[in-house]
């Protein structure tokens, strides 16, 4: 029974601590930079959300702390994104 209790005291911690963190997303695109509380969106939906305002290029990778990610990569609170134009690249 004890070990019941451990755990349902880890996930009430893990929890607890997840609701506290209020740190934003920072988010970086050639000279933009920004910081957004988007913690639990996709990139694919920052991608989207991101597209008109940044004039954000279809093609661009997404970096998600330094790793290359798909579009469906959850963010988490803390996280950096970056979306980058591979090499040679030109825009369009």
């Amino acid at each position: 029974m004890a070990g019941s209790g451990d755990s349902r005291q880890e996930t009430r911690s893990r929890t607890a601590e997840e609701g506290k963190s209020t740190q934003p997303v920072q988010i970086r695109y050639g000279i933009h930079r920004l910081e957004a509380r988007v913690a639990g969106k996709t990139v694919g939906e920052i991608r989207k959300l991101l597209q008109q305002p940044l004039n954000l290029d279809p093609r661009v990778i997404a970096l998600l702390n330094h790793r290359q990610v798909t579009d469906q990569t959850v963010l988490r609170a803390g996280d950096q994104l970056e979306f980058v134009r591979l090499a040679g690249v030109k825009g369009g």
